[in-house]
């Protein structure tokens, strides 16, 4: 007859045996344990139990009697909880050594920094047990991951095992149809389990795993597509657009932007481990800073840090907290406006210099996508009070380089006796930019309406052959190309951010 599930449970979880006495008093696998932990101490290790109850029990036993830093998780724990205990485990420097699951763990939660998974019971179900190896067994792992199993001999728990190893190979490969090999080997596995002491049971069930494995093996290699699998990946070209993400990414420049901003806004940020932060709300934040939760979070500008810690917000440029950041600094007026010392010698000492950010705005349907006919979103400006233009002289980098900071009084101070140099500088900027804006709003005029116009002839000559095309499509066509001329014609630029420059003399 076939084995009741609470049977099957009962004979693969030894530590169920222990009904009259402290199982982990008593059970050789936990002293096993113990003597691994403390082997392997500077190793993230994993341990996966098949209920709840053993490893609560498990991982208190660990980390009272035997000092070990271990943290616990299974159904009955918080999602909150939850996170805390793999956070916890994630954290490279003070975290726990290991964590200890029950079946839970084995599904959703990816601990690719550590490759060391002890299964203290093993599953009946084969893809229950490539689950659990699939914990460790992904993108982000640098480490071939080794798999540990502490069982009694000359028990239903070897028989599982040699029907895992010897028969399938499920431990050194994918499983690819292990439920499938398990349905058929059901009864020889369950006939073997009830009499492990049967040498020719085990024998049979092993020929006969390995047979079934072999068939499903073949019959999955049949149906591969050998040419289309050899001329689908090109490692060369593969590599190249790897580089080109990273070189992309910018992380260096990303995490220097996210440094000002931070700090700007009053957001407290502070080492966390190696390439991650942790950033919180700081007493002297006066707004609600984006996509940041009161409790804060730990985050990491690395690709391979993000992989490895599912745990850690992965900040790139297209992350709502850096797109918020970027949207904050945009439409605030925090920054749109500073005065500085320029060390030069290209202009007269005691100069005053006026650097105008102008930005190409309009008013139109977002839809119409107005922006990308247009060449410059923005025009920098660096001009004296005659109006001479010195954006060449200095670029970006070049100003940011030799500005020097003034105290916020002594600038107010400034400001306020230089009020008329710097209007006269303000109009020096506005006038430069006519034309400038002029060339542009003609550009982009010419841009769209070459594309559109291109855009109708291939319509219409396509409409002549093909019925499908409707005369509609023809007129929304030529509607948008009239809301983008006027979208175009009402575009303007508009002062954005200044900052005033006082020449001083380099060698002082």
């Amino acid at each position: 007859d076939a084995l009741s599930d609470e049977d099957l449970s009962h004979i693969i979880l030894p530590e169920q045996h222990f009904t009259d006495v402290d199982w982990l008093k008593h059970d050789s696998r936990v002293s096993w344990l113990v003597d691994f932990l403390k082997a392997h101490r500077d190793d993230k290790i994993l341990i996966i139990c098949a209920q709840a109850d053993t490893a609560q029990q498990l991982e208190n036993h660990l980390n009272i009697s035997q000092g070990i830093r271990s943290a616990v998780f299974h159904e009955g724990l918080s999602l909150v909880n939850r996170d805390r205990a793999a956070a916890y485990f994630a954290d490279d420097e003070d975290g726990a050594q290991c964590l200890v699951c029950s079946e839970i763990g084995s599904e959703g939660r990816n601990f690719q920094f550590s490759h060391h998974l002890v299964l203290f019971d093993l599953p009946v179900n084969p893809d229950l047990l490539e689950q659990r190896i699939g914990r460790l067994d992904r993108i982000g792992q640098h480490h071939d991951v080794h798999i540990h199993v502490p069982y009694y001999a000359d028990t239903a728990q070897s028989i599982l095992l040699q029907w895992y190893h010897q028969g399938m190979n499920a431990f050194e490969q994918v499983l690819a149809a292990g439920q499938r090999i398990a349905n058929v080997t059901k009864p020889a596995l369950e006939a073997a389990m009830a009499e492990p002491a049967n040498q020719g049971l085990l024998d049979s069930l092993i020929q006969q795993t390995q047979e079934v494995s072999e068939q499903t093996l073949t019959e999955l290699q049949s149906g591969r597509h050998r040419l289309l699998e050899r001329h689908s990946f090109n490692e060369t070209q593969a590599e190249s657009v790897v580089a080109d993400v990273e070189m992309l990414s910018r992380s260096l420049e990303l995490a220097g932007f996210m440094d000002d901003v931070f700090d700007a806004f009053g957001v407290d940020q502070h080492p966390h481990s190696t390439d991650s932060i942790i950033i919180e709300p700081g007493t002297h934040m006066q707004t609600q800073f984006p996509e940041l939760p009161d409790e804060g979070l730990t985050a990491t500008y690395q690709r391979h840090k993000a992989l490895g810690r599912e745990d850690m917000s992965f900040l790139t440029w297209e992350h709502p907290m850096v797109l918020g950041a970027m949207d904050m600094v945009l439409n605030s007026d925090l920054g749109n406006s500073a005065f500085c010392t320029l060390a030069t010698d290209e202009v007269k000492a005691g100069s005053l210099l006026l650097e105008a950010i102008f930005v190409m705005r309009t008013i139109s349907e977002r839809d119409l996508q107005i922006q990308r006919f247009i060449s410059e979103s923005h025009i920098r400006l660096v001009v004296d009070e005659r109006g001479k233009q010195y954006q060449t002289v200095f670029d970006e980098h070049d100003f940011n380089k030799i500005a020097g900071r003034i105290p916020r009084a002594t600038a107010q101070e400034l400001i306020r006796h230089a009020r008329g140099p710097v209007e006269n500088l303000l109009a020096q900027a506005k006038n430069a930019v006519t034309d400038m804006e002029d060339t542009l709003k003609q550009e982009a005029l010419a841009n769209m309406n070459n594309e559109l116009e291109q855009e109708y002839q291939r319509l219409s000559a396509l409409a002549k052959v093909n019925p499908n095309i409707r005369q509609q499509e023809l007129d929304y066509l030529k509607q948008r190309q009239e809301k983008l001329n006027a979208g175009i014609q009402s575009a303007s630029l508009s002062l954005d951010a200044i900052r005033v420059a006082i020449v001083t003399d380099p060698t002082n």
